[in-house]
């Protein structure tokens, strides 16, 4: 579960509609719903998942943006409401051993906002569970190719590690686009069960 606010900004004065009228001084973007001035707005938001994990196999549901607010932002005529729309995520995947030192982990990451739905089919190699290698093939489920990625990690310690992707854009916007870098840090909380007491026997009950 989690919850929080959310802030967004918008600055009309910055776009330009293709029927709008524009000088130094004069902002018209014949368009009602546009803002002609930076506006922004806070909002609730939350979310909840579950996740269950074993030594090899894993699988996990969770969606975001559950509230369903709206951004809404001033505009000459009114206000322009901007969905905040919900998006739901189901993963699943299974770790192949390939000898003592060596592991395979195919996963399958399906995301939808239920309008659009999007596949991630990831593979990550990794070595004695420490150094990671990997790559990730996303695409719409209209078999519109979206992008690929490459990954690395390395697990510094038991409760820390970082890994690095590349995204490479592949669909229309490469022209555009020159991929995306993304750092991600981790780091480890180990729970410990409470340590059951020491046992004392009581004479008086020993041999009943």
């Amino acid at each position: 579960l989690y919850g929080g606010i959310v802030q967004r900004s918008l600055d009309g004065s910055k776009l330009v509609s293709p029927g709008g009228s524009y000088d130094d001084v004069l902002i018209d973007h014949n368009d009602d719903n546009i803002p002609v001035s930076l506006e922004n707005d806070i909002i609730p938001d939350a979310g909840a998942g579950i996740y269950f994990y074993s030594k090899k196999f894993y699988a996990g549901v969770s969606a975001n943006h559950i509230l369903n607010n709206y951004f809404n932002f001033s505009t000459p005529e009114g206000t322009s409401s901007i969905q905040y729309s919900p998006n739901a995520f189901v993963t699943v995947g299974y770790k192949v051993s390939a000898g003592d030192n060596f592991g395979i982990t195919p996963n399958v990451l399906y995301k939808t906002d239920l309008i659009e739905s999007m596949v991630d089919l990831n593979t990550i190699f990794d070595y004695k569970n420490n150094i990671l290698l990997g790559a990730s093939f996303r695409s719409y489920l209209n078999k519109q190719t979206d992008a690929i990625a490459l990954i690395g990690g390395w697990n510094i310690t038991e409760k820390f590690g970082v890994i690095y992707s590349y995204d490479i854009t592949l669909s229309d916007l490469k022209t555009i686009s020159e991929g995306s870098h993304e750092i991600v840090l981790k780091y480890k909380i180990f729970v410990d069960k409470p340590k059951a007491g020491k046992e004392i026997n009581n004479l008086r009950y020993l041999y009943y």
